[in-house]
């Protein structure tokens, strides 16, 4: 299990990264990720949808970028002290990340802290580096069921203005019918996978994929 390779991190480390891994099926994003070629995850945190990656699709050559130089720096030490070659980091925020030429990019639960036209703008850019075939991933909350998605916010508001475990300050959240708008008038073919079964939180995976 990719939690292993955080055992010997902090204790606090250890405890937000096993709860974040409790609470969000990130094998579910498994079947839509190449066997082969390039995957970049912006906004990666501590680096569990990269090692995940890395580890399950080892012909995949795996980038994540997050602006926390603390969470990179642990992930770069894991990918060194457990020989994971196919993964690199760097401490970027998402906006400002070079992006490579790519076949999969993901932007898991960190759009909702972009404002609506920084979000646009990063989306046009993800897109421009996708290849033709290649699928961009947008892992964010449905509005349904409304007792998930006030639970989720009510969440959101600890972790990120009290504990700080996100940097942000303000949210933009969309509904699935933007999101699916969004996706589709970037050239994309859009479809919406909803994740949350069994979980608190209304889990939805927006698909675009690049076909042209």
């Amino acid at each position: 299990m990719v939690t292993a390779l955080f055992d010997r991190a902090p204790a606090w480390t250890r405890f937000h990264v096993y709860g974040r891994w409790r609470l969000f099926p990130f094998p579910a994003l498994l079947p839509y990720a190449p066997t082969t070629g390039v995957a970049v995850d912006l906004g990666c945190g501590h680096g569990l949808l990269p090692f995940l990656l890395a580890t399950e699709r080892p012909a995949l050559r795996v980038f994540g970028s997050d602006p926390d130089e603390k969470k990179i720096a642990l992930a770069q030490d894991i990918a060194r002290q457990s020989h994971i070659h196919n993964v690199a980091f760097s401490c970027r925020s998402a906006q400002d990340t070079e992006i490579p030429e790519c076949d999969w990019l993901s932007l898991v639960d960190m759009l909702y802290l972009v404002p609506y036209d920084d979000q646009r703008r990063l989306l046009e850019r993800a897109v421009s580096r996708l290849r033709r075939g290649g699928r961009l991933l947008i892992k964010e909350v449905s509005e349904r069921p409304a007792w998930k998605a006030a639970w989720t916010r009510a969440q959101e508001l600890i972790a990120v203005r009290v504990l700080h475990l996100s940097q942000g300050h303000s949210f933009y959240f969309r509904r699935e019918a933007e999101w699916l708008s969004l996706l589709s008038s970037l050239g994309l073919r859009p479809h919406a996978v909803p994740l949350d079964a069994g979980y608190l939180h209304p889990h939805v995976l927006f698909i675009g994929e690049k076909t042209s």
